[in-house]
């Protein structure tokens, strides 16, 4: 148990949005890590010390991971900058600060995924048992997961403990709009029920994603592993509407075989800075 917590370690600093796009914005002015958390600790004057500390060192950390003492810019950062779509720009943010944050893609994989995209149960127990954590009733009446029903799945499952953690996840999660909420009754609670949100991920964000996450060495994606691989999960698409996207992608230049008919993915780009390229060529 202890391990799985390890690996699903608390998350104590949201997505930040409007924050991590103005850091990256003040990165091309800047030149050192250093410089660019003084510029970010600046433009959080009405938070604590320790808040504005924590919100920096989690913003630099997600975007610049490359960045040791100079600033490296990446396509991310170019992509960020150039995308006039608000959801694509928390969609590209949700899935940087998700690498950082094994939480958050553990949240979408094992339960939002399962649930919503499978019609089964999540990861580890039964749907029944699931119907009775959601709402304390046999049968289901709302097509939602509330906190208090994730909390106590991640204590279970993961040995997570902190709930103000799995609550901060899920704000998360909403802000980069792969989740919604709607306000529900949960065994004589009003309280809010999470699910996925309306508008799911595009092909512009979704073909980053597919280059950021492919390996150097190989640029093809098993078609299977890529429909319930992490970015599926992630952005909780089901495998017709990840082959519309696909489909979207390689009339755009990005996958040259979409439908995975031979059992693979091919992408068309030589890297993630020629495929950011030919996406802002489109827009």
């Amino acid at each position: 148990m202890a391990q799985r917590e390890r690996r699903h370690k608390a998350i104590t600093v949201g997505l930040e949005a409007d924050i991590a796009l103005a850091a990256v914005r003040m990165s091309r002015e800047l030149e050192t890590r250093t410089e660019l958390l003084d510029a970010i600790r600046g433009r959080l004057a009405t938070a604590t010390p320790r808040q504005r500390e924590r919100i920096a060192w989690a913003v630099v950390r997600r975007l610049f991971p490359e960045s040791k003492r100079e600033l490296v810019p990446t396509p991310l950062h170019e992509l960020l900058s150039a995308l006039p779509d608000e959801a694509a720009r928390r969609h590209l943010l949700l899935y940087a600060t998700s690498r950082r944050e094994p939480l958050l893609l553990a949240i979408m994989g094992d339960v939002f995924f399962p649930y919503f995209v499978l019609n089964a149960a999540p990861k580890g127990t039964t749907r029944r048992q699931f119907a009775v954590e959601r709402s304390g009733q046999l049968f289901e009446t709302d097509q939602v997961v509330t906190h208090a029903a994730l909390a106590r799945y991640a204590q279970r499952q993961w040995g997570l403990r902190r709930r103000a953690s799995t609550q901060l996840a899920l704000r998360t999660l909403r802000a980069g709009e792969a989740l919604d909420a709607t306000w529900v009754v949960s065994q004589g609670v009003r309280c809010l029920g999470y699910f996925p949100a309306g508008r799911t991920v595009e092909w512009p964000a979704l073909a980053y994603c597919l280059y950021a996450a492919c390996p150097r060495s190989d640029r093809r994606w098993p078609a299977d592993r890529l429909a319930n691989g992490d970015l599926a999960r992630l952005f909780l698409l089901s495998r017709m509407r990840l082959q519309l996207l696909l489909r979207e992608c390689r009339e755009h230049g990005l996958v040259a075989t979409p439908d995975a008919a031979g059992g693979f993915v091919e992408l068309a780009c030589r890297d993630t800075t020629e495929a950011v390229t030919v996406i802002l060529g489109q827009l």
